[in-house]
């Protein structure tokens, strides 16, 4: 989905009523600039997918009040370079299965301002929140993790491995991670 938004008129993708529409087995890509998605249902049983923010031109990108769920994909919600992206109130839930490496949210390099807020992470195969995985160059920069409920994680609850910038973990509610390979801390660093 591209977004031709602006500041004063934001483009919505919204599922309408009380029973949101049902993405099965579709990659969500969001690019482009003042887009927001919400209220929306995303699986992949079986399969790998996931909701992904591209492009390091896009900006200003969110992910509001959705079920994003059951991927074996290596983060079922991820932020692939886009600035100002919000993933707020969502239930992100089921990546992987014990042993692989899963994560909920994602964050790769050449990002920067994302908020993650108020969101339900849980039974995902490694981490709950998984900080830029393998980059050593152009790492994430002011983010901040706020008022997430995460449980049930294979390794941790936040799992920072490079930042180029301030990263605030803040008023989170983290209960024990089921910890396999990373030794089930709550916060990684």
């Amino acid at each position: 989905w591209s977004f031709t938004g602006t500041v004063s008129a934001p483009v919505f993708i919204r599922g309408a009523g009380a029973t949101r529409p049902q993405f099965v087995n579709r990659t969500i890509n969001l690019t482009g600039t003042y887009g927001i998605v919400e209220n929306i249902d995303a699986s992949w049983p079986g399969g790998s997918g996931r909701v992904d923010f591209i492009n390091s031109s896009s900006n200003h990108l969110a992910l509001r009040n959705s079920y994003i769920h059951h991927s074996n994909s290596n983060q079922i919600v991820r932020n692939s370079g886009p600035d100002d992206t919000v993933i707020y109130n969502n239930e992100i839930a089921y990546a992987g299965t014990p042993g692989t490496e899963r994560a909920g949210i994602g964050i790769a390099p050449n990002s920067e301002r994302i908020w993650a807020l108020d969101n339900h992470i849980h039974h995902n195969a490694t981490d709950a929140f998984l900080f830029c995985h393998l980059c050593t160059t152009n790492a994430p920069a002011y983010v901040y993790i706020g008022r997430n409920e995460m449980h049930d994680n294979g390794e941790n609850a936040v799992d920072i491995k490079y930042t180029s910038g301030p990263v605030i973990v803040s008023q989170n509610h983290i209960h024990p991670q089921f910890g396999t390979s990373g030794g089930g801390p709550s916060i990684r660093i």
